[in-house]
């Protein structure tokens, strides 16, 4: 009965993006030129399409607002009809008729539409887009006082004229768009706590869903290494990372306070396995070193999210506490978010056992994660490391005698779409954050001593003490090379360094952070086959 509705309500999204596309096709080919009126005797419309050359923010705020509004809706209706499929192959299909889409409908159709008269075109659409416009105003009043409040003023203190001025050497109006748009784009990431929706919204279901698919009989034979991997060498390593880096950087003539420094060493500790667990399996790692990864990076999030919190609340109160204090802090929050994760996993278990509905059972795995980690929060335990602790004991005694095969195949197709459509969604909002860094050739240099810095301190913490207790931690020859390599830095070192309060050193944490989680996931995550098969396969 949905589908119909469902395929319908795609296909409207679709006809608003083109149309959309259209009118904004048709006006960056008017906007170095002004209109000629040849073929036009309507005056209103006339008037009407200078009002909108003459402010062209009024113009591009309500297209772009409709037309991510259409794509978020496009994909979520898409993925949730791929969804009831419950078929990986008609999932890609789903997405790679959105791609296609996206990449040549919303691109070509405006293109031949508006190549010969694009006048003719943006005249003919303008009543219609305007209807589209006044209804979107009062969602993008706000946007337009945040964003350009003194050009509005002049705006309005300004008469409006009818007349259409000759063509000046050099159009301002160029300018003005990209003015405009800049101060949208920046209202917009203003207006979205980013600190909230990455560290209170989408790292505890991103945690959980790693989690979920970690064997916990085979993680309990390595136990010991992956905790001191995950603690031991995450503390030492945002020490060592830290401290480098206020050495380093005023050789290159910045200056960062310490505690930025170490904000910086705890943030970037953490490893992200997901890129790199793929490359393993096609180099034919072996499996206990894929599973220290997996577990080490799972269990050095929470503690480096302990950490980074911890250094911040320094941050703001001024003070530093005694190293007991510290300690005590650093126990009650890494603890008492392991002891909640059991606690919360336990209660998570005895209700999957008490229902045989797939349904219900989803939605309690979805509310313990969402709601276990409001309450970590609330107790001031680590969230992270809860979900963690829910995650494994959900995928493996909850999974096994929990769970009928039905439910399994849900549970499993509905956290993978979740794992996937939020690491899109934060590396989107990471692009667009991205535009608002301020480079320089300065930041460039201290981001190349700071990726320096880090392979050292990952060197020193992990991949020496892998190779010189090469029995104690029972991996084969070589694994303390591609645990170093292998350390790649993802999302949650950026989302960390977006929650950093606003001001200079902010920008120079993010820009160095930006530059580290390219070069890694780039650089690392394409050599990394090649350092496993030189450092482990070739010496079995």
């Amino acid at each position: 009965m949905l589908v119909p509705f469902q395929a319908a309500l795609v296909l409207v999204l679709a006809v608003l993006s083109i149309f959309l596309a259209t009118v904004e096709a048709a006006f960056n080919m008017l906007k170095r030129r002004r209109l000629t009126q040849v073929g036009f005797h309507d005056e209103r419309r006339l008037a009407l399409a200078q009002s909108y050359i003459e402010d062209p923010p009024r113009l591009l705020m309500p297209i772009h607002f409709g037309t991510y509004t259409a794509h978020v809706g496009m994909t979520v209706v898409i993925t949730s009809m791929a969804f009831r499929v419950l078929d990986q192959w008609a999932m890609l299909a789903a997405f790679g008729l959105m791609m296609l889409y996206l990449l040549v409908f919303r691109v070509t159709v405006p293109y031949v539409l508006v190549r010969n008269d694009p006048e003719a075109v943006f005249l003919r659409l303008l009543p219609a887009f305007d209807v589209w416009a006044r209804g979107l105003s009062p969602l993008i009043a706000p946007l337009r006082r945040s964003a350009a409040p003194e050009a509005e003023e002049a705006d309005d203190a300004a008469p409006a004229t009818l007349e259409v001025p000759p063509p000046p050497v050099q159009d301002p109006d160029e300018d003005r768009i990209d003015s405009g748009l800049r101060q949208y784009e920046e209202s917009l990431l203003r207006s979205v706590d980013f600190s909230a929706v990455l560290m209170q919204g989408m790292l505890s279901l991103l945690l959980f869903a790693g989690a979920l698919h970690v064997d916990l009989s085979e993680l309990r034979a390595y136990r010991w290494q992956v905790g001191a991997l995950a603690v031991v060498s995450t503390v030492l390593s945002t020490a060592a990372v830290g401290f480098g880096t206020w050495l380093a950087l005023p050789w290159v003539g910045l200056q960062l306070p310490l505690i930025h420094c170490l904000l910086f060493g705890a943030l970037i500790s953490p490893t992200d396995p997901i890129a790199v667990m793929g490359i393993l399996k096609t180099a034919g790692a072996p499996k206990n070193l894929e599973l220290v990864i997996a577990g080490e990076s799972l269990f050095n999030d929470g503690v480096g999210v302990v950490l980074f919190s911890l250094l911040l609340g320094m941050l703001a109160s001024g003070s530093v506490p005694t190293a007991g204090a510290g300690l005590g802090l650093l126990l009650h929050e890494a603890g008492g978010g392991l002891l909640f994760g059991l606690v919360l996993g336990y209660i998570t278990f005895r209700l999957l056992r008490s229902v045989d509905n797939y349904q219900v059972e989803v939605l309690l795995t979805l509310a313990a994660v969402t709601g276990g980690y409001a309450l970590a929060s609330r107790l001031h335990v680590s969230g992270p490391l809860a979900m963690v602790v829910v995650g494994l004991i959900i995928g493996n005694g909850g999974r096994a005698l929990a769970m009928s095969d039905t439910t399994r195949r849900y549970v499993d197709l509905f956290w993978e779409l979740v794992d996937e459509i939020l690491n899109a969604v934060l590396f989107v909002l990471i692009g667009m954050e991205v535009l608002l860094v301020n480079f320089s050739v300065s930041i460039f240099i201290a981001a190349a001593v700071a990726m320096a810095v880090t392979l050292a301190a990952r060197a020193l913490t992990v991949g020496l003490p892998v190779s010189l207790l090469e029995r104690a931690f029972k991996l084969p020859r070589g694994s303390g090379w591609v645990l170093t390599w292998g350390g790649l830095r993802g999302g949650i070192s950026v989302a960390l360094a977006l929650s950093l309060p606003a001001g200079p050193e902010r920008h120079i944490v993010l820009a160095m952070t930006y530059c580290i989680v390219v070069f890694s996931i780039i650089g690392q995550g394409l050599t990394i086959g090649r350092v496993v098969r030189a450092a482990v396969t070739q010496r079995r």
